[in-house]
């Protein structure tokens, strides 16, 4: 009988207690065939045995509800009134655990994906020993509640996750299970918690860019440092330096240091400047610091580097006028 609902009753003759597990057995196999010709999942409900024609009506009335309980078994379940019987001892408003809330904040406010979906699966396990009835309000506090903290720790980008929230409750009012439902949840945490660490990285890296550019700029300002950097940024020197630390694996005094070095040996290579004259023009408080450092990071003091440098650019010219020399005498 088309019940015109998106339900179909089948009228079974002469069924007792003893054929019960027949008759499930026969439409397991119903289920498994339709599944696998028509890709379509069938949940199924089996009433009460009816006395007489005149009660077919309510019986198909109670199997129609009974099949809310696929919520609590799948949508491939076989329910039966036994079934229902248990659920039905549970016929009370879910209450949530006392520590929920506090666990719940926690999770999202660290973005801990696997605390969230072991607080989630455990609190649907937890449903599901109720009857259907109260399981759907139960499901909205739920959504209530992460909509609630979501907006608590990103009070200020929540706006554009607005639509992504419409969608999960679309999802999860309408889901069939409460396994939908559990999936749907943590799938959109997930998907929260990749779009919020991309959006600091790219945060972190504007950031760093900047402090690079910063450097770049006035490596040759003797006061250039962290604290005038998280100044001009107005940003602690400790948040300054952890994010530049992390993404460069470097601190920013060592950074400045590496340009104000690379710089110091262009120098050394292109002009004739004096090496304190360089230490003057990129920076360095003392003659006496530069050429440690110059030494540490190239192995070689500053003044030897000059003078090793100027004698193989004389070889090299001397090189190339020798070669002149030769090529015009070959002419001749």
């Amino acid at each position: 009988i088309d019940l015109r609902n998106g339900s179909v009753a089948l009228i079974v003759g002469a069924v007792d207690a003893a054929a019960e597990q027949e008759l499930v057995m026969s439409l397991r196999e119903i289920q498994r065939t339709i599944a696998h010709y028509y890709g379509v999942t069938l949940s199924v409900a089996v009433s009460e045995p009816v006395g007489s024609v005149r009660d077919v009506s309510d019986g198909c009335r109670l199997a129609v509800q009974m099949l809310a309980n696929r919520m609590i078994y799948g949508a491939a379940a076989i329910i039966t009134p036994a079934m229902v019987a248990e659920v039905a001892l549970k016929r009370q408003e879910f209450a949530f655990p006392p520590d929920f809330d506090k666990k719940l904040m926690l999770a999202i406010h660290t973005q801990e994906t696997s605390a969230f979906e072991r607080l989630i699966d455990q609190l649907f396990a937890d449903m599901s020993g109720y009857h259907a009835d109260y399981i759907g309000s139960a499901v909205l506090q739920l959504m209530i509640a992460i909509k609630r903290v979501l907006r608590e720790a990103e009070p200020y980008t929540m706006q554009n996750h607005h639509r992504e929230l419409q969608q999960l409750n679309e999802q999860v009012v309408g889901a069939e299970t409460l396994a939908e439902a559990a999936d749907s949840i943590k799938r959109f945490f997930n998907r929260y918690v990749q779009q919020q660490r991309e959006a600091k990285e790219n945060k972190n890296q504007a950031l760093v860019d900047t402090i690079k550019e910063m450097i770049e700029k006035n490596y040759m300002d003797l006061n250039v440092s962290l604290q005038s950097i998280a100044t001009l940024l107005k940003m602690s020197t400790a948040y300054v330096g952890r994010i530049f630390k992390q993404s460069e694996s470097m601190s920013v005094a060592e950074y400045i240091n590496h340009i104000r070095l690379e710089y110091a040996k262009h120098y050394i290579e292109a002009s004739g400047c004096s090496i304190k004259d360089i230490v003057d023009k990129t920076g360095f408080s003392s003659l006496s610091y530069f050429s440690t450092l110059f030494k540490k990071k190239y192995g070689i003091a500053p003044k030897d580097y000059q003078t090793k440098f100027a004698l193989r650019n004389t070889l090299m010219a001397g090189r190339q006028d020798g070669g002149a020399t030769g090529e015009e005498g070959r002419k001749k």
